[in-house]
């Protein structure tokens, strides 16, 4: 009898280490947007800003070869470009009074089934924080600019009972500006 017991004790108490068998598309996704070099998060896309997307099929817990298979890319709704598995889209964050971007990816035949998947990559605006941790040196940070040097940002300080504010504004974007405040201390 403890033979069977012990049996019956490996098999329960043996982790479950099974994959799922079905094949699932992954969508992965970088903009180009400046934010500071300390900033750890993830880099937004701005108004405009470009995105480099891919698709990878994850099968059975691996990655396949992404050259044997095309993807075709489809924004808001609309195929963009069809492309081979292994190369990279191109598209950009919309210009104005959107929040976000919907692109989906379609594999039209892998296995003899057709896989989708959808992601929405929010879009924001671009903002100015205040650094003053080196009073009274006051330094502009800016997050999610459709920029590569903030240098070429148009920077206006001004300063009045009511605190300091800095407004800056992207000349090449003239639509892309941001205000922050910083309280009287």
């Amino acid at each position: 009898m403890k033979p069977t017991i012990l049996l019956i004790a490996s098999i329960t108490l043996t982790p479950r280490t099974t994959f799922a068998a079905n094949p699932a598309l992954m969508i992965t996704w970088k903009a180009t947007s400046h934010v500071p070099a300390a900033y750890t998060g993830k880099a937004l896309p701005t108004i405009g800003s470009p995105l480099t997307v891919s698709a990878a099929i994850i099968d059975n817990g691996r990655v396949i070869d992404p050259s044997s298979y095309s993807v075709r890319w489809y924004e808001d709704g609309n195929l963009s470009k069809t492309v081979r598995g292994d190369a990279s889209f191109r598209s950009f964050a919309p210009r104005m009074g959107e929040d976000s971007l919907t692109l989906r990816a379609s594999v039209p035949d892998y296995g003899g089934e057709t896989l989708d998947t959808f992601i929405d990559i929010p879009v924001a605006l671009p903002e100015i924080v205040i650094d003053s941790a080196k009073l009274p040196m006051l330094t502009p940070l800016f997050y999610f600019w459709n920029i590569t040097d903030p240098s070429s940002l148009s920077v206006e300080w001004s300063s009045d009972e009511n605190g300091t504010t800095v407004r800056a504004k992207n000349p090449a974007h003239p639509f892309e500006f941001a205000e922050a405040s910083l309280p009287p201390q």
